[in-house]
C-alpha cells in the first residue's frame, strides 16, 4: 500500500514541459496590430496597387494564421485569375512580425487624404482558442493627375497654316501631366465639336510621365468658313482604372503654336 502511494506522489511530482506551465501560467491575450508600406506615391484610381502590411503580434502566439484583405473605401482587393485572397502561416511568435503583400486597387471616385485599410488575422491560441480580428492600418493617398493639351496642325517639326474647310489634316496633340505620380493605361477620347471634325474616337496614349510633352497623332477636317483664330476643344483622358478628367486644348486655325 506504501509504495502505491509512494508511486502516485512520484507521478503527481514529475516536472511538466515547460511551454506547458507557461502556457498555462500565462494569460492569453490578443494584441495584433500592423503598418503598410507602399513604393510609390497612390492615386485615385490606380489598380493594381501592391500594399505590403506588416503584420505584428504583441500578444500570445497564433497557430494557422491566416491574414485576408477586406474591402475598405476606397480601397478593394484587386482579383485576377487564379488569385489567392489570402496567406496563411503556420505560427506567429509574440513580438514577431511578417509581411504580407496584397493588390489593392483605389477607387476613382477617392478623394486626397488619409484613410484606413484592414486586414483580418485569424488563427488559434495555445488553448486551442480560434481568433479572429480585423487590423487597420493607416495609408495616405496623396498623389495626383493634372493634365494640359495643345495642338498643332502636321507636326512639331514639320507644322502646316490651316484653313477653314480643308479636310483630313494631321493633327499633332500634345499632352503634359503635371501631376505627381505617372499616368498609365491612358486614352484620349475625341468628340468633334466647332471648329474641327475628328477622323476617329480615341487615341491609345499609354504612358504620361510627369513634365514631359507626349505627342499623339489623329486625323481632322476643318468646318467650313471658320475665322482665323485659335479655339478650345474640349477633351478626356481618360486614364488608370477608368479615372476620367475632362482636359481643354487649344487648336490654332491659320497658324501654330511654338512649344
Amino acid at each position: 500500500m506504501r509504495s502505491k502511494i509512494l508511486g502516485t506522489l512520484f507521478l503527481l511530482l514529475l516536472p511538466l514541459p515547460l511551454s506547458s506551465v507557461f502556457f498555462s501560467l500565462t494569460p492569453l491575450t490578443v494584441n495584433i496590430s500592423s503598418v503598410v508600406h507602399v513604393s510609390q506615391l497612390l492615386a485615385p484610381g490606380m489598380a493594381p496597387v501592391p500594399i505590403t502590411f506588416q503584420i505584428i503580434n504583441l500578444g500570445s502566439p497564433l497557430f494557422d494564421v491566416n491574414i485576408t484583405p477586406i474591402s475598405s473605401y476606397p480601397l478593394s482587393p484587386y482579383n485576377y485569375y487564379n488569385s489567392t485572397e489570402n496567406i496563411t502561416i503556420p505560427e506567429l511568435s509574440t513580438e514577431a512580425s511578417i509581411n504580407a503583400t496584397f493588390l489593392y486597387k483605389i477607387s476613382p471616385s477617392a478623394s486626397d487624404g488619409v484613410y484606413k485599410v484592414y486586414v483580418e488575422v485569424s488563427g488559434k491560441l495555445p488553448n486551442g482558442t480560434i481568433i479572429s480580428k480585423n487590423v487597420s492600418s493607416v495609408l495616405p493617398i496623396l498623389g495626383y493627375v493634372s493634365l494640359s493639351a495643345q495642338s498643332l496642325w502636321g507636326s512639331l517639326s514639320s507644322p502646316l497654316v490651316v484653313s477653314g474647310g480643308e479636310t483630313n489634316l494631321p493633327l499633332t496633340i500634345v499632352l503634359i501631366n503635371t501631376g505627381n505620380v505617372i499616368v498609365s493605361n491612358a486614352t484620349v477620347i475625341l468628340r468633334s465639336e466647332y471648329p474641327v471634325k475628328f477622323q476617329s474616337s480615341s487615341i491609345s496614349v499609354g504612358y504620361l510621365p510627369i513634365g514631359q510633352p507626349v505627342e499623339v497623332t489623329t486625323y481632322a477636317s476643318i468646318y467650313p468658313n471658320v475665322s482665323e483664330g485659335v479655339y478650345v476643344v474640349p477633351i478626356i483622358v481618360e486614364y488608370f482604372n477608368g479615372v476620367k478628367q475632362t482636359v481643354n486644348m487649344t487648336i490654332p486655325i491659320n497658324g501654330y503654336t511654338n512649344f
